[in-house]
């Protein structure tokens, strides 16, 4: 794993149109963005094995923020709640949202900051980020550009909420995320200026435009999400608190089963098993489903994300380390680009971290119990 401590003299690329980049042909970079895919559904959890970290500290806790977009608004509900509960990370590991969340956290992790955090997203309008909206996205689409939308809303919203511009200036010790899409290596700064690392971290691909440091090319570290967990081993974490941006577990109707044509029935109702039998019949050897891009992709933005945190859960638990998961459960409307619904997830995410730290407690107290009668 390469990790960049110097500090950028520069932030090349993204420019403000999310221009193509030169150096690197789109189809070769959609050509590695697909291996980067494939080589991280291969991981299991033997590369969390004990034998590769470092451990120097039985009392360190750290705080691992995954990403989720704008979902990261229910991540600092839990997080404020952690903090409420008088939880302190010693270090901070931030990837993508994970990554404005940690980089705000880390000035002073407190209660009170965190509920600041909260607010922040609680302000947010979609525009904020993504500018000219969805005729903007499909300008860029026919144009041949590498995003849909421009990394100038991203770049003002740092500048308008990070105090700080150095990781040397942060009071708890922040790493941040990113994947390196010419090597296809994880990539993790924690030294020099903030705002290109953050921003290299949260470049979701095809959405933002990749960022260029020092003649590479960088782009989501959520595209290799394991390591930031693994960085946590390899730091000396004990007890790790795994914090998720959260996923919707209602299913649309509309993904339920292909969208084909049924005739009614004669009693002009029409049933579940009609139309399944209709699909099982129908010629076609490829059946539509009934939902849109918009919602199968996020469909499967979900699939990822809890598959992610599950393997991400069973790999730290692997190595013995302590591990608080917290995955909140949103609603159906919570959508990864939408920004204009984050006290719900808010919300959502501090009932989550509330049920899970009261069941890690109860269940502290009850096998303290039971060694005391043993």
């Amino acid at each position: 794993m390469e990790s960049i401590s110097q500090t950028p003299d520069a932030l090349l690329p993204p420019a403000p149109d999310g221009a193509a980049l030169d150096s690197v042909s789109r189809a070769r970079w959609f050509s590695r963005l697909l291996r980067l895919w494939s080589a991280h559904t291969s991981r299991t959890a033997t590369t969390a094995s004990p034998t590769a970290t470092s451990l120097t500290s039985p009392d360190l806790t750290a705080f691992v923020l995954l990403g989720g977009g704008a979902r990261g608004a229910a991540q600092a509900g839990a997080v404020a709640v952690a903090l409420e509960h008088g939880v302190r990370p010693d270090v901070i590991i931030g990837v993508s949202a994970g990554a404005w969340n940690g980089s705000y956290l880390a000035v002073d992790p407190t209660p009170a900051r965190a509920r600041a955090l909260c607010d922040i997203w609680a302000g947010l309008k979609t525009s904020d980020l993504l500018g000219g909206g969805w005729w903007r996205a499909a300008v860029s689409a026919v144009s041949g550009r590498a995003s849909l939308y421009s990394a100038k809303g991203p770049i003002q919203m740092a500048r308008r909420y990070m105090e700080k511009q150095t990781f040397e200036e942060l009071k708890t010790p922040l790493h941040i995320l990113a994947t390196n899409l010419i090597t296809g290596q994880p990539v993790l700064f924690s030294s020099g200026r903030l705002l290109p690392a953050v921003l290299a971290s949260s470049s979701v691909p095809g959405i933002f435009p990749p960022v260029v440091l020092d003649g590479q090319v960088y782009v989501d570290g959520g595209l290799l999400e394991w390591d930031a967990c693994a960085q946590a081993l390899r730091l000396g974490a004990r007890k790790i608190y795994l914090f998720g941006c959260g996923s919707i577990e209602e299913l649309s109707p509309r993904l339920s089963l292909p969208h084909v044509a049924v005739a009614p029935a004669k009693n002009g109702a029409s049933n579940g098993k009609q139309r399944l039998a209709a699909v099982l019949q129908s010629p076609d050897l490829g059946p539509t489903v009934g939902a849109n891009l918009l919602e199968v992709l996020e469909r499967s933005w979900d699939v990822i994300s809890q598959y992610q945190f599950r393997r991400a859960v069973e790999g730290l638990r692997a190595s013995s380390a302590s591990v608080i998961s917290i995955e909140p459960m949103l609603p159906l409307q919570s959508r990864p680009l939408d920004f204009s619904r984050s006290e719900g997830m808010i919300a959502a995410g501090r009932a989550a971290a509330e049920a899970t730290l009261h069941l890690a407690a109860t269940t502290a107290a009850a096998e303290a119990q039971a060694i005391q009668i043993a």
